[in-house]
């Protein structure tokens, strides 16, 4: 990096172009005003942080209480823990990994007001979280947060805590395998009577049975459990053997496939053993879960065979009512149309009606005005004729006018 990269304007701490408040992903100083060898060496412990997250070496603390993809110091996990001391130094909670839910950030201190500030910090501080406490009334709000524990979930409040420092000695965790075998016993003759899984379950006995041969010219031959260890190399080659099984047989990626089923069921198997050389608690626990995996997929089987037949019934029943809805239609579609046809003839009677009252009308109309054109010229010439009779046209009209 050169010292073009940061030739560009500086905000001087306090002037005038600087901000009031940092948030915590803005820079306050250039990049450039770190020393070279002490940015070299942060450098240097980000390149070693993030190539040992892919690494097989382990944490040196538990693993249990950290996060291992965000220990960088600019991850969630850090802002997280690291927000109330940000925000607030007199009101801070001390971390505490016992508590399942963390609270909102507290309250935000508010800097005094002054004739600089009065507008500008209120637009700042509007959208600030107020705080917030539990249901729990040992938090609330104070002083008191820095030393007062986190709350637990509200559903683990009444919940015995796990204590790993306790051990079970050699009587106990023989008692404790012998009632997990005979829960995983019960709960598999349960599941095997629930899903009528008795005609095609078999037992690792009644499979061991099956490993039995005969060849003509060296006779019977019997495959059965190595006792033998095994080693990193043996795992290879476990795992090579599969890979070409899966080629050499053709088996589908995806899907169902009953070939690629045959051959995880028996690396399962040669898992099992295995791992029950090392550790025979394991081993008792990946049997009872490949007998469980079992049963299920024997459930499933089942549930589709039922299923198909119920499909098929729904289906006939289905089909029975198809004749019956079908002439259901046929007839509400010639009532449908009936219905158009006498909509369209009273219709056209409608129109024919109203045409020939308007006709009607119309003439009429034209009958009154003629009339009332006739009367009112016959009044007009019967005026004219009284004007032209001089006196005696006086008193004809007033006897007229009298004897009306």
């Amino acid at each position: 990096m050169t010292a073009k990269n940061f030739m560009h304007a500086k905000k001087r701490i306090g002037g005038k172009d600087a901000p009031i408040n940092y948030s915590t992903e803005e820079r306050v100083f250039c990049p450039g005003d770190t020393a070279p060898d002490k940015a070299a060496a942060k450098m240097e412990i980000k390149e070693m942080l993030r190539s040992r997250i892919l690494s097989a070496e382990k944490p040196q603390w538990n693993t249990s209480t950290s996060n291992w993809d965000n220990m960088q110091m600019n991850g969630k996990c850090y802002k997280r823990t690291n927000v109330n001391a940000e925000r607030n130094r007199s009101n801070m909670f001390v971390y505490n990994y016992r508590a399942e839910k963390l609270p909102k950030k507290n309250l935000t201190i508010k800097p005094k007001s002054n004739r600089f500030n009065t507008g500008i910090l209120e637009v700042a501080l509007k959208d600030e979280y107020m705080g917030e406490a539990f249901d729990d009334n040992r938090v609330v709000h104070g002083v008191l947060k820095r030393t007062e524990e986190l709350p637990n979930h509200p559903a683990l409040r009444d919940v015995t805590p796990w204590n790993q420092s306790v051990e079970l000695t050699q009587n106990a965790r023989k008692d404790h395998f012998a009632s997990l075998e005979s829960a995983r016993q019960s709960n598999s003759d349960k599941w095997r009577r629930k899903v009528g899984a008795n005609d095609n379950y078999k037992s690792p006995e009644q499979l061991s049975k099956e490993l039995m041969w005969a060849e003509e010219n060296s006779g019977y031959w019997l495959r059965y459990a190595s006792s033998v260890p095994s080693t990193r190399f043996d795992v290879l080659k476990l795992q090579e053997s599969l890979d070409a099984k899966l080629l050499q047989r053709q088996a589908r990626e995806s899907g169902i496939c009953p070939v690629r089923e045959d051959l995880y069921s028996q690396t399962f198997d040669e898992l099992i053993r295995e791992v029950t050389l090392n550790s025979p608690e394991r081993g008792l626990l990946l049997l009872r879960v490949r007998d469980e995996l079992r049963l299920t997929t024997d459930a499933y089987k089942t549930l589709y065979d039922s299923s198909l037949t119920f499909g098929v019934r729904k289906q006939l029943q289905a089909e029975d009512g198809v004749g019956d809805l079908a002439e259901q239609i046929t007839g509400l579609q010639r009532d449908k149309e009936e219905s158009e046809s006498k909509v369209t003839e009273l219709t056209n009677k409608l129109e024919v009606i109203e045409k020939r009252a308007a006709e009607r009308r119309a003439l009429q109309e034209k009958k009154f005005k003629e009339e009332l054109d006739f009367l009112k010229y016959q009044g007009q010439h019967l005026d004219a004729f009284l004007k032209s009779a001089g006196g005696g046209s006086t008193s004809i009209s007033a006897s007229m006018n009298g004897s009306k």
